[in-house]
């Protein structure tokens, strides 16, 4: 795996995963695709630079696609993209548009340009991420997976 995958408890209980090899200078959009052809959940990541879809139960990337020729892979009427592996398309979130939930059972996260909080219940709020402008951030359909994308890396947290 060319990135970092980091399974602890934090404590507040939840296990995180860093993508780190979800790299790129301008992040266009992430999504969570619930189906898969080899089963589980998978973040499906787009930029100017192409596609990748990762694990979210590893975070390993799983798949690449370097076409910077998004016309063939994404429909900004959807917004939508083409996953990578099975050939299907998704919606999307992100600066295109789109939205994922920003609450799932007791959590709920805030957005504050830069900064990304998070709520569990009547727990305080603490913060998940700071100093880069958040593009997308919400749980994946099933709630037990928030993503945070940014600029340059994109954050998986498993609830």
């Amino acid at each position: 795996m060319a990135g970092r995958y980091r399974d602890g408890a934090g404590s507040n209980g939840a296990s995180t995963a860093h993508c780190a090899s979800v790299r790129s200078n301008r992040l266009v959009t992430a999504m969570v695709a619930t189906r898969s052809p080899v089963g589980g959940s998978r973040l499906l990541v787009a930029s100017y630079q192409g596609r990748g879809e990762y694990d979210l139960a590893t975070g390993a990337r799983v798949a690449r696609d370097r076409d910077e020729g998004s016309s063939a892979w994404f429909d900004a009427s959807g917004p939508s993209c083409l996953t990578v592996t099975s050939k299907e398309w998704v919606r999307v979130a992100g600066l295109a548009g789109g939205w994922l939930p920003r609450e799932s059972g007791r959590w709920r996260i805030a957005i504050s340009g830069e900064e990304v909080m998070v709520v569990a219940g009547d727990s305080p709020a603490q913060q998940l991420c700071e100093g880069e402008e958040v593009r997308v951030a919400g749980f994946a359909p099933g709630g037990d997976v928030l993503v945070i994308g940014r600029p340059m890396d994109v954050w998986i947290f498993r609830v």
